[in-house]
């Protein structure tokens, strides 16, 4: 047996509040600057309307947006790269058919007519196909014993094991590596089908054709009829395992129903409802779609993604907010400077270089020293995935040059407007 555990304290921790904890905490270190400013001032030079501010003031000021940038180019990645692998898992690698197939529960109901609950649901005009298992993505598979006879040595091997109806392979859309599906057609009801890590595990060199005792009995045992790509039964939390499927029988229990329907609507679902009241002994019909069910294994990421998203936004609003008001700042720090350029004819592009070069070097120590952070939280997070698409360095570079290019157009913006003419002459009047 293999026994796979994992503690992961980061994916756990990543919560509602304990994210707006940091950023309320930064937020309100920034904001809480100007109030220490002025009430730190004598009243006299308030009421002169002296209120310089200092090179110490300045530098409190730029290390607090460079604090703001910090937490913006923390949030922004990570919320990136968790969409990117939401959007991996739903699409990119999404092996088996997950569209329009309508899973109904406590397939067992139908078990004692299966095949006439079956041949009714296709006469109904939006179904396609009809299908059962006994396992679905998401659930503990059952384990089942196989006995592996080479020569005068015997293996037993333990396996995952899914009982299907003969439809579920092409409603499912599994792709074959060798030999063919399992048909009744065939006198299949004592053949199995292997994926591909399966083979590996017990060995066989030649799979096809291959006798599997089943839980030790020789009379029993269960001829290899084809082999499988591995695809993932289990979600990507886990790596790919081996699986083995055979077909259901009368005496099988079985949990769903799988509906391949044309569009799934509200009158398609009353068709189906319609034939399972008919079959079903008064069974509840609970049902969802394969794609719900498929999403439903990672809605705790999804859910987190969407929180750090909004506060990443949030974040991103609050630095640019801190960019405009130290960008004030340095105006008013170096306003002699700045006014005897503006007389003596400087450009004015000249002039919002050099602001931009004072301000340049607290933006990029905030996008720096959260890198570093952000990559260490996107690979803690992502290590709860066995198949994790992780976003390229290149993404850290975009990123930041994000941040700094709307840095550059807020120091635009504000510094033209406080080396304006007007500007220049209301300080002196």
């Amino acid at each position: 047996f293999e026994l796979n555990l994992k503690f992961n304290f980061f994916k756990e921790q990543v919560e509602f509040f304990g994210v707006s904890t940091i950023l309320l905490t930064a937020c309100f270190i920034a904001g809480s600057f100007p109030a220490f400013f002025f009430s730190g001032r004598k009243p006299e030079k308030l009421i002169t309307d002296d209120n310089k501010i200092g090179k110490t003031g300045f530098v409190m000021r730029g290390l607090l947006v460079a604090g703001q940038f910090a937490v913006a180019m923390f949030l922004l990645p990570v919320a990136s790269s968790m969409w990117w692998q939401v959007d991996y898992i739903k699409h990119d690698k999404q092996d088996t058919n997950t569209d329009n197939i309508l899973v109904v529960e406590r397939g067992h109901a139908v078990r004692k007519d299966f095949k006439g609950f079956k041949e009714a649901l296709l006469k109904v005009k939006n179904v396609r196909c009809v299908s059962a298992c006994s396992s679905l993505p998401g659930d503990d598979y059952f384990q089942a014993s196989f006995t592996v006879c080479n020569g005068s040595e015997n293996r037993i091997v333990m396996l995952p094991l899914n009982c299907v109806e003969q439809d579920y392979f092409t409603m499912m859309g599994l792709k074959l590596n060798a030999g063919r599906f399992l048909d009744l057609y065939y006198g299949d009801s004592l053949s199995i089908i292997l994926n591909n890590k399966a083979v590996k595990q017990l060995e066989l060199k030649n799979p096809l054709g291959e006798k599997l005792e089943f839980f030790g009995n020789a009379e029993r045992a269960l001829t290899t009829a084809g082999v499988i790509e591995d695809f993932h039964h289990e979600s990507y939390f886990a790596e790919i395992k081996p699986l083995a499927l055979i077909l259901l029988n009368e005496k099988m229990r079985f949990e769903y129903v799988l509906i391949d329907l044309n569009q799934i609507d509200k009158a398609g679902i009353a068709a189906v409802r319609k034939v399972w009241d008919r079959y079903s002994n008064d069974a509840p019909f609970q049902y969802s779609t394969l794609k719900e069910r498929f999403d439903g294994l990672y809605g705790e990421d999804v859910r987190i993604a969407k929180i750090i998203s909004v506060f990443a936004v949030l974040s991103l609003f609050i630095a640019m907010m801190g960019v405009i008001s130290l960008v004030a700042f340095i105006i008013e720090y170096k306003a002699n400077t700045i006014d005897i350029k503006k007389v003596l004819g400087a450009p004015r592009h000249l002039i919002i270089l050099h602001v931009f070069s004072m301000f340049a070097v607290y933006v990029s120590m905030g996008v720096v020293l959260a890198i570093i952070p952000a990559y260490g939280a996107i690979r803690a997070w992502g290590n709860s995935y066995a198949y994790f698409n992780f976003l390229s360095v290149r993404m850290f570079v975009a990123w930041a040059l994000v941040l700094v290019a709307l840095s550059f157009c807020a120091v635009l913006y504000q510094t033209f407007r406080g080396t304006s003419h007007s500007s220049l002459m209301n300080r002196y009047v």
